[in-house]
Parts: C-alpha cells; structure tokens; sequence
C-alpha cells in the first residue's frame, strides 16, 4: 500500500520536471527525489529524506509560486504515506 503511494509520489515528480517553466536547479533537485523514492530501504527513510531535499527547494529564489504549490501538494501526499 505504501510503496504504491510513493509511486503515485513519483509520478506527480516527473509531472513536475516535465513543466517547461521549472527551473534546471530545481529539476535536479526533483530528479534527486526522485531517486531517493525508488532508493531499496525503509519508507520512512525514503520519506524523510525526500522532504528534507524538498525543503532545500522551497528555499531556492528561482521557485515561482505555482511550482511551490506543487511541491506543497507533493509533500502532504508525503505526510500521509
């Protein structure tokens, strides 16, 4: 059950890098997250570090408000897994 809601996390990931308007320091960031997710060892470290690298995102200046909505929705999905 977990590990298909971090899927689902993952996808909505790649939706985000796919955005033309994202900035590549942040794609980076997400492609980092990305491997994390897919990373073989407990969810709750997986999680905890995924919103760690998100936090380092929500600080960077290149972040427009609709990617920062984005990200908040990608880390209540975090939350909740």
């Amino acid at each position: 059950m977990a590990e298909e809601r971090v899927q689902d996390i993952i996808a909505v990931i790649k939706e985000v890098q796919e955005d033309s308007t994202v900035p590549k320091s942040i794609k980076l960031k997400l492609q980092k997250m990305v491997e994390i997710l897919s990373e073989n060892t407990d969810i709750s470290i997986k999680v905890n570090k995924t919103l760690h690298e998100l936090e380092m995102i929500d600080g960077d200046n290149n972040t427009d408000s609709f990617v920062r909505t984005q990200l908040m929705n990608i880390a209540s999905m975090l939350e909740n897994v």
